[in-house]
C-alpha cells in the first residue's frame, strides 16, 4: 500500500483559497476594478493628444442623445468584459480610450479646462460611478468565472449561475446610469448621493449581519468619516470606502478546512475544496 505524504500548508492555501474566499475575493476584484478604472482614466487624461479628437468624438454623438442611445453604446462597448481571460484587457482599453477623450474634451469644452480637472468633475457625479461600477461587474464575473474554472470545478455551476445573475445586474445599473447622466440637476445630486448612501449602509448592515464580520463602533466611525468628503471632494467617496471595505470584508477569519476535505486532499492535492 503506498504512503501518501500530507500535504503541505502552503499548497493547500493555494488549491483553496478560491473556495474558502469566494466572496473576499469576488468584492476584492470588484473594488480593485473599479479603483483602478478610476485611476487609470484620470491618469489617461493627462496626457495631452491631438485637438482634433475632440472635434471627431463630438460629430460621433446625436445632438440631442436619449438613454437608449447611451445605454446601447456603453452595452455594446463593453459586452467584451466578460468574455473570461480578456475582458480585464478589453476593459483597460475601454478606459484609457476614454481617459484620452477627456484630455481632448477638456480644453476645447465652452468653459475650457484640463482633461484631468474634467475627468474629476465627471467622478464627483453619481452616474460616473453607476458606469464604471457596471463594468466592475461585468470584470468580476469574467474574472470569477476563470479562477473557477482553473482553482475550483467543483463549483463551476454555482459559479455559472452567479454569472449569470451579474450579467442582469450589469444591464440594471448600466441602463440607470444612462438614464441618470441626462436628468442630473445640480440639486438633483446631492438627492442621489444621499440615496446610494443609504443603499450602501443598508446593503453593508445587511452582509455584515448574515456572513460577517459584523461592524463595529469603528467600522461606523470611519465610513461616517468619510461622509465628509462628499461636501469636500466628492470624486474621493466611493475610493475611500471602497478601500476600507476590501479591509473590512478580509477581517473575517478564513474558515477551518473539514476533516473530510483534509483527508481528501491528502489522497489527492489537485482536488478542489468546497
Amino acid at each position: 500500500m503506498a504512503l501518501t505524504l500530507p500535504l503541505p500548508p502552503k499548497q493547500q492555501q493555494r488549491t483553496s483559497i478560491v473556495a474558502v474566499r469566494r466572496r473576499e475575493i469576488r468584492f476584492t476584484i470588484f473594488a480593485l476594478a473599479t479603483l483602478g478604472q478610476f485611476l487609470l482614466g484620470l491618469f489617461a487624461s493627462t496626457i495631452p493628444v491631438d485637438p482634433s479628437l475632440a472635434n471627431e468624438i463630438r460629430s460621433s454623438i446625436p445632438p440631442n442623445p436619449d438613454p437608449g442611445f447611451i445605454f446601447y453604446h456603453n452595452l455594446i462597448t463593453s459586452s467584451l468584459v466578460f468574455v473570461p481571460g480578456v475582458g480585464l484587457g478589453w476593459l483597460t482599453l475601454i478606459i484609457w480610450e476614454t481617459g484620452l477623450a477627456f484630455s481632448a474634451l477638456g480644453p476645447t469644452a465652452t468653459t475650457p479646462v484640463a482633461g484631468w480637472i474634467a475627468w474629476l468633475g465627471a467622478s464627483s457625479l453619481p452616474f460616473f460611478w453607476l458606469e464604471i461600477m457596471s463594468y466592475s461587474v461585468a470584470a468580476t464575473a469574467s474574472t470569477m468565472l476563470l479562477l473557477t474554472l482553473l482553482r475550483d470545478r467543483r463549483n463551476i455551476l454555482h459559479e455559472a449561475s452567479r454569472f449569470l445573475f451579474e450579467l442582469v445586474f450589469f444591464i440594471i445599473i448600466l441602463w440607470n446610469a444612462a438614464t441618470i447622466e441626462l436628468t442630473e440637476t445640480v440639486d438633483g445630486i446631492y438627492f442621489e448621493w444621499i440615496f446610494i448612501v443609504v443603499l450602501g449602509l443598508t446593503v453593508i448592515l445587511a452582509y455584515s449581519h448574515i456572513f460577517g464580520p459584523h461592524l463595529r463602533g469603528q467600522d461606523w466611525t470611519v465610513m461616517g468619516g468619510f461622509l465628509l468628503w462628499l461636501v469636500l471632494a466628492k470624486f474621493l467617496f466611493v475610493p475611500l470606502v471602497l478601500g476600507y471595505l476590501i479591509y473590512f470584508f478580509w477581517r473575517r477569519p478564513a474558515p477551518e478546512l473539514r476533516g473530510a476535505d483534509q483527508l481528501a486532499l491528502q489522497v489527492n492535492p489537485a482536488l478542489p475544496i468546497p
